[in-house]
């Protein structure tokens, strides 16, 4: 009990106390002066419109000022720099073998972050998933799918593949496709569709919307109209025109006209009967 009395005693005598309570002391004011700069940038930055740029600077931020704060602690508690940095090197060595998706990810966000494809607010289509962008940081991206559900997806997998954004025009173009009877008017129809777009206010006149003849069939024509509306707008557009054009052809008498979408429904419904 004596030796590791003395021992403890001599561990105790070799402990720089005084510059310990130094360093220790100066870590928690250095910590209120973060918070309350912190504070004072996010009040400044909050006027700017890139919210996204402004997290991504406070982040990067307070990283820097800590890892400042800390090398400033071990000045004062008197830890030789040259073995910190030694040991630094070969952490940074065994880090980097085990942390390569990190890594990966953190570049691909950089990229992402200054290349600006999308910013929050954006509607996407991106790896199979579809809505709107919530936060894009230097790790990974979280969108809000239309179904309302949250999906987190690394950057790495972002950089490397097609990425459409929906909404970074103003506009949007929705394409009809319908079939005719030979039997039927063309020129009626035309008629319809531009007197349909017309009433339908969220139609644009610039562009204007375009009636046009695909292709000529044994017993049926194929016309495709396309008509602008605003992006914002453009989900309630797609769902509201069709059914519009719908009572416009059957109010005009004309009784063979089918859109693609019914045409391929027929076609599916029929193979299944057949199989079965």
């Amino acid at each position: 009990m004596e030796d590791i009395y003395i021992a403890l005693n001599e561990i105790r005598q070799d402990i720089p106390w005084r510059s310990l309570f130094l360093g220790v002391s100066v870590l928690f004011v250095g910590q209120v002066i973060l918070r309350f700069f912190d504070w004072i940038l996010q009040l400044f930055l909050e006027q700017l419109k890139e919210q996204q740029k402004v997290y991504n600077f406070r982040k990067f931020t307070i990283y820097l000022y800590n890892i400042i704060l800390f090398i400033f602690f071990l000045k004062i508690i008197k830890v030789d720099m040259k073995v910190i940095l030694g040991a630094a090197g070969f952490m940074t060595l065994a880090i980097g073998f085990a942390a390569r998706t990190p890594i990966s990810n953190l570049i691909s966000g950089m990229f992402l972050v200054s290349e600006r494809p999308f910013v929050v607010g954006d509607v996407i289509e991106v790896n199979d998933y579809r809505g709107e962008v919530i936060s894009l940081n230097l790790m990974s991206l979280t969108m809000r799918t239309l179904d309302n559900l949250m999906v987190r997806i690394p950057n790495e997998m972002v950089i490397g593949v097609a990425v459409r954004n929906i909404s970074y025009f103003p506009i949007r173009r929705l394409s009809l496709t319908y079939m005719i009877s030979n039997r039927e008017s063309l020129t009626r129809l035309e008629e319809i569709f531009m007197e349909t777009a017309t009433r339908n206010e969220l139609a644009l006149d610039e562009p204007e919307p375009y009636f046009s003849v695909t292709e000529f069939r044994e017993n049926s024509i194929e016309v495709n109209f396309l008509v602008w509306a605003p992006a914002d707008d453009f989900f309630k557009f797609q769902s509201e025109f069709p059914k519009e054009i719908h009572r416009g052809v059957k109010q005009a008498g004309l009784e063979h006209v089918r859109s693609e979408i019914e045409i391929n429904s027929s076609h599916r419904y029929k193979k299944n009967n057949d199989n079965s």
